[in-house]
């Protein structure tokens, strides 16, 4: 429980996840887009209960005067959800980073798209391919000869690769309700690339899963706490050849630590006698709270996704009541401020149970909280269970949970 709240408060001035139009991306001024300028600018903004900027400071600056006034202007057009004392919204601080990073932007008469071009990437692995842009996420027959290679893979699944070698730029087609960004809407233009490339055994059979990330295309995108668009794919070894046997291009919306586009790192997780998984684990942040997230991306017959989605801790940080003070739930600067310190954090385990095929998630929160109604600080020892449900696809709550 220390190490949680240690590790979250130094990051608790981030962003706030404020997920609403007005939020505009950061202008990138013509002239840092000519000169190949980039940074981040640690903007600390004094956000009124109304969720107004009120005033504004660079605390960090990106080195480029450019940079850091075209931060500023679109901090003072964001709206931000309020800091809240006791339910009610209060005047608060954050500190927002800003990044402004150049992306490839290649005019389409100079990109290759097969058939125009049969030395495109795609075209050399499978000549005659009929994989394009946009296809639907159903099984597909398209196989990798030889080694697994990541980025050759993601040719495969999303079509011809920017000039960077590592990157495909995709139109998004079609949606799902995990997907509530208006970046990511269909019809966005986005740039994929590979977020990892995990290999496991599977029974007899040699698999990877690789997951891929979207941003938005646009050399100007830059966000405070925007999340990328996931994908998947799932490939089997059959002899010399990788054969893709499931695939989602449109997984979900989901983030890592510091919003900024970047996805959390994942990592191998048995969920069954011969099924596995990646597990990830997120962070959000929002007016003195954090909350992290762990969620499952696998494989159910020829669809890659999510089969949970679970909070998996909190830490509240704002600030302190007397009675909170009274009860040992505040930290106190040496400025005199003072503010809330307490929270959960969780043990996850998956554990066999009444399904043959898949094991039970079972998570235990410990930790503590403050029952404002009741203005009481409250221990939290808790079980959750969840199994997998063959008619839905993914984990549900069952019975089983309880208190300790």
């Amino acid at each position: 429980m220390a190490r949680l709240i240690v590790t979250l408060l130094c990051l608790v001035a981030f962003p706030i996840q404020a997920q609403t139009p007005e939020n505009l991306p950061s202008m990138y001024p013509k002239e840092s887009r000519e000169l190949k300028e980039e940074g981040t600018v640690q903007v600390k903004v004094l956000v009124s209960s109304e969720g107004l900027p009120v005033k504004i400071e660079i605390t960090d600056s990106s080195g480029f005067s450019r940079l850091d006034e075209a931060a500023l202007e679109s901090v003072s057009k964001w709206r931000f959800i309020p800091a809240k004392r006791g339910g009610h919204p209060v005047e608060a601080w954050v500190i927002v980073p800003i990044q402004f990073k150049l992306r490839p932007n290649v005019p389409a008469e100079k990109r290759c798209s097969p058939p125009h071009c049969a030395e495109s990437p795609a075209a050399r692995l499978n000549p005659g391919s009929s994989l394009r842009t946009g296809q639907s996420n159903s099984r597909s027959s398209e196989a990798l000869d030889g080694e697994f290679d990541p980025v050759k893979a993601l040719a495969l699944l999303y079509g011809d690769l920017e000039p960077d070698g590592k990157h495909v730029r995709w139109k998004i087609q079609g949606t799902t309700e995990d997907i509530e960004s208006q970046e990511f809407a269909e019809g966005s233009d986005v740039l994929v690339g590979v977020h990892l490339a995990q290999p496991y055994r599977e029974g007899s059979e040699d698999k990877v899963m690789l997951i891929t990330t979207a941003v938005p295309a646009n050399e100007d995108f830059s966000c405070h706490a925007c999340f990328p668009l996931l994908g998947g794919a799932v490939f089997v070894r059959h002899g010399g050849r990788w054969k893709m046997e499931a695939v989602n291009r449109l997984i979900g919306a989901k983030g890592g630590d510091h919003g900024g586009g970047t996805a959390p790192e994942g990592k191998l997780q048995q969920i069954g006698p011969d099924r596995f998984g990646v597990l990830f684990k997120s962070l959000d942040m929002w007016s003195g709270n954090a909350a992290t997230f762990a969620f499952l991306v696998a494989a159910t017959g020829d669809k890659v996704g999510i089969l949970f989605d679970i909070e998996s801790g909190y830490v509240y940080t704002n600030d302190c009541s007397a009675e909170m003070d009274r009860q040992g739930g505040c930290t106190h600067e040496a400025d005199g401020s003072s503010y809330g310190n307490w929270g959960h954090d969780s043990t996850i385990e998956f554990l066999p149970g009444k399904n043959p095929d898949y094991y039970d998630l079972s998570i235990r929160y410990e930790g503590k909280r403050f029952d404002f109604e009741a203005d009481k600080m409250e221990t939290v020892d808790r079980v959750e269970i969840y199994r997998f449900s063959k008619a839905e696809g993914k984990y549900k709550r069952a019975d089983g949970s309880h208190d300790i």
